[in-house]
């Protein structure tokens, strides 16, 4: 049972030695045994044939198959032989957007208030992908932006703003093995609250300014405050690789990096009940060790898996952690229904593990690819 290569990744394609017989093929997660979404195609000694498989590239679905006339269409990039004005296979863009509805709860923080919540979202995805030779190169941008109402509430909040930016060289030494360089930046472009259910007493410890008795309560200084910046080189290992499961392990050294005005988080002393203290977080650059787990699963037709775990150690109490899970089931093409489970923790700004968590219908569209 042998499986296909990813080109475009710096995967190289393997060469099966087969006797002449009849041979099955069949789409990605089914069975040797399966009944559907499968070709067949006879091997004849002393003969080359030209069989050509399309395939639904979200799906894996088989749209069609055949032989086809002499030329390889498969390094040529057409059947009838002709060779494309460019090579397809240099550069490729993708952009997806989409919105959603969604429910979700986070605990009693900025974005909630650990009650039953409903609220509908936008988002964009551009990628883009280089590759020529052993070198690749990804550029990824997100932006995402929602709002969200409380079952207690009469007015919409801020559910969700992210501005996420991570790019990656990668030179495939080996298919599986070779050096990485990485940057990436993510930080929020609208206010945050806090808000609380009736008139509360609030403290910022380290600022001389008085009490105050609020409502709601700003967090932040300013645009895109805090911004979050990573940097990182090292070896990237392709772990695992079959039908099921595709794993990479990036192992090296990397730099964290805090920008902020003074973005207040939570630092409440269960002591005075009465009142409610927070503090302004400060501005940190650390150099350490890194650890990236990134796996992806087709588990079956319809539904899969992707997920990412971050690992950071600089120096006294610089340990950060964050696990991002995200399950999918697609209902159709354009459709899907997604659960999203985070543990995050950063040492020097919260102390504490987080845990968050999110469902939701997506639909996204695709316009590049």
């Amino acid at each position: 049972l042998g499986r296909g290569a990813e080109e475009e990744l710096g995967e190289s394609v393997n060469t099966w030695l087969l006797k002449p017989n009849l041979y099955k093929i069949i789409g990605p997660t089914e069975g040797f045994r399966s009944i559907r979404n499968f070709a067949t195609v006879e091997v004849q000694p002393g003969k080359v044939t030209h069989f050509v498989i399309v395939m639904d590239r979200k799906s894996g679905q088989f749209l069609g198959s055949g032989t086809v006339p002499v030329g390889d269409f498969t390094t040529k990039g057409a059947i009838t032989g002709e060779i494309p004005a460019q090579d397809p296979n240099r550069l490729k863009l993708k952009w997806l957007v989409g919105g959603n509805f969604n429910q979700s709860a986070t605990g009693q923080d900025t974005v909630a208030l650990g009650r039953s919540q409903i609220g509908v979202g936008l988002f964009s995805a551009l990628g883009l992908n280089y590759l020529r030779g052993k070198n690749f190169w990804s550029f990824v941008l997100n932006i995402e932006a929602g709002i969200r109402k409380n079952s207690a509430e009469s007015f919409f909040r801020k559910a969700t703003d992210l501005f996420d930016i991570e790019s990656i060289y990668i030179y495939r030494w080996r298919p599986f093995l070779g050096p990485y360089a990485r940057v990436g930046a993510s930080s929020h472009f609208a206010k945050s609250y806090r808000y609380f259910d009736e008139p509360t007493e609030v403290v910022i410890l380290g600022e001389a300014s008085a009490p105050e008795t609020v409502r709601e309560l700003e967090l932040e200084r300013g645009i895109f405050d805090p911004t979050f910046l990573e940097e990182g080189t090292g070896v990237n290992v392709n772990v695992l690789k079959n039908v099921y499961l595709d794993l990479d392990m990036r192992l090296g050294i990397g730099l964290r990096h805090t920008v902020t005005r003074g973005f207040l988080v939570e630092d409440d002393d269960p002591a005075t009940e009465d009142r409610v203290e927070f503090r302004p977080i400060e501005g940190v650059s650390d150099i350490g060790g890194e650890l990236i787990l990134i796996g992806n699963s087709q588990l079956s037709r319809r539904f899969s898996y992707s997920g990412e775990l971050n690992l950071f150690q600089g120096g006294s109490n610089s340990f950060r952690f964050r696990m991002d899970n995200t399950f999918v089931l697609r209902i159709s093409r354009s459709i899907s229904v997604v659960f999203l489970l985070g543990l995050d923790m950063d040492q020097r700004v919260l102390g504490h593990f987080e845990i968050s968590q999110a469902s939701f219908i997506k639909f996204d569209r695709l316009f590049f690819r």
